[in-house]
């Protein structure tokens, strides 16, 4: 005959039954704690760097306009964080595969994290020992500043090759206009004269300059900002293992599943 189950059938049920729940709970505990004294310790080690993308008009002199330059500032911020989020993104993708200079792959220790409102990129490596985490920290850091800045590179090159292109152009068209102008037959306002020569002369000064900048070496890799804000760390303590807290996550979840299993016992009995 079935008879309702109440609860204070089951708190008796429990009551009976909470020295062995205790008891096996922790056993487990104690259990799980020696078995992770045994595993391999890990070691995390963080560095901060702040990125920003130079502005192309970077040592131009101040008469040529700034390549790709709004009236308005909020424009151009949004391309450059657009632009760190893209090369954020291709690290990340390309981090499992590229290998620092002792062999080992960097995406088997190491993770990145970007924040885009502050544009602080954000390193870490983890190793066996707190000095290997930190000289694996110096690595990745290195190797991560080493690819931004050949995709920072190969991202403007072809924009400033074709900024060149356009300047010459325009020179060539203003050389042109001086010609016909000094060459014809109506009379030309001195005014004139003089500005399509200066016009011509900011077009040059801006072509040579972008010649310049794509032919000396290290020239593109100032367009790249870089500033450590936090050094690799020396970790003092491990991530992984925590012993204690498997230990009592394990003998919580023992003790939980053990309330549940009296209590279902208790169910069936008065069915």
């Amino acid at each position: 005959m079935e008879r309702e189950v109440t609860l204070l059938d089951l708190l008796q049920a429990l009551r009976r039954a909470w020295v062995g729940l205790f008891l096996v709970a922790l056993g487990v505990g104690l259990g799980v704690y020696a078995v992770s004294l045994s595993l391999p310790k890990r070691y995390v080690s963080q560095t901060l760097v702040f990125l920003d993308v130079a502005p192309l008009s970077l040592g131009l002199p101040e008469l040529v306009p700034a390549l790709g330059e709004d009236k308005g500032g909020q424009a151009s911020s949004s391309r450059e964080e657009a632009l760190l989020g893209a090369l954020v993104h291709a690290l990340e993708l390309t981090l499992p595969g590229l290998v620092a200079s002792t062999g080992e792959r960097l995406g088997s220790f190491a993770r990145v994290d970007w924040d885009r409102e502050r544009r602080v990129l954000a390193l870490e490596a983890l190793a066996p020992t707190p000095e290997e985490a930190r000289e694996r920290a110096e690595r990745l850091k290195q190797e991560a500043l080493g690819f931004l800045r050949a995709q920072v590179r190969e991202a403007y090159r072809e924009v400033l090759a074709a900024e060149r292109l356009r300047a010459e152009e325009e020179a060539s068209f203003w050389q042109k206009a001086q010609d016909r102008l000094s060459t014809s037959s109506s009379p030309v306002s001195p005014g004139v004269l003089a500005m399509v020569a200066y016009l011509e002369t900011l077009a040059e000064v801006r072509q040579s300059w972008l010649q310049a900048l794509l032919e000396v070496d290290g020239a593109l890799d100032r367009l790249l900002v870089a500033q450590v804000l936090v050094p690799p760390t020396l970790p003092e303590r491990p991530v992984a293992p925590r012993p204690l807290h498997y230990g009592v996550l394990a003998a919580m979840s023992v003790l939980l599943f053990g309330v549940l299993g009296v209590f279902l016992r208790e169910l069936l009995r008065s069915a």
